[in-house]
């Protein structure tokens, strides 16, 4: 098979529609962000870039938390999605990284907790977002401490607050968003979690992973260097989901 056969085969794996169907986790601030009705920042910026490379539409589908981007793999919704790597999501192929972001947890000031080492202390109450990479790390690591799992990282953010809970723990830039300007809380020295983030896909799509993998050892790079250089200029792409809440999930 020639290599523009082999080419041809990884593209229709990837895209068996005609169009790449890409997932994005829209509550994850380290990788997404929205201005106006476009969402903007790496992982957007990438997806437009595997559409230019592959010559392929792509449509933007934008989930509330990493978890429903999981289960709406089971109903074959998306080709490919931008996810936190972990060996616990056995049932996808991942890229190299293209991005790697810190989980940081956040107290009140009164706390006796200073460093993220002290947390796994018998009597402690963790808030976590239900099926994030870093909710997945702490499901490992705790011992002592209790961890309490919520639908997305806006409602551990609310039950952190409603249940009088000891920490919270979230992507760094997620949970300084949400709580700028508290004078009650403060985060804790230290990082729960560095986590690596990958394109996603279907495990059993071996020809599409390893178009996927060129694709990210090639073009992601030289697109970090035109962005660092100011030649890269950051238009946005339009979810196909635009009635998405504006507060979203990890």
């Amino acid at each position: 098979m020639s290599a523009a056969d082999k080419r041809s085969v990884a593209l229709a794996e990837l895209a068996p529609t005609g169009n790449i169907r890409v997932a994005m986790n829209v509550g994850n601030a380290a990788t997404v962000s929205r201005r106006g009705d476009a969402l903007v920042g790496p992982a957007p910026r990438l997806a437009a870039a595997l559409g230019a490379w592959t010559c392929l539409p792509v449509s933007v589908i934008a989930y509330k938390s990493a978890g429903e981007v999981l289960k709406a793999a089971a109903g074959d919704a998306w080709d490919v999605a931008f996810l936190a790597v972990d060996a616990a999501r056995s049932a996808f192929h991942f890229t190299p990284p293209y991005l790697s972001i810190q989980a940081i947890a956040v107290v009140r000031t009164s706390s006796p907790l200073h460093d993220v080492r002290e947390l796994d202390a018998a009597g402690v109450r963790i808030a976590s977002s239900a099926g994030a990479a870093y909710d997945l790390v702490l499901q490992r690591v705790l011992r002592n401490a209790t961890r309490t799992a919520f639908e997305g990282p806006q409602a551990s953010f609310a039950g952190f607050d409603a249940q009088g809970l000891d920490a919270v723990v979230g992507i760094r830039e997620t949970v300084e968003k949400a709580f700028a300007g508290r004078a009650d809380v403060r985060p804790l020295q230290g990082v729960v979690a560095t986590i690596d983030h990958a394109l996603a896909t279907p495990v059993s799509r071996t020809h599409a992973a390893a178009l996927l993998d060129d694709f990210v050892r090639t073009s992601w790079r030289a697109l970090a260097g035109q962005a660092a250089g100011g030649e890269f200029r950051d238009e946005g792409l339009r979810p196909v989901t635009p009635a998405m809440e504006e507060t979203g999930h990890d």
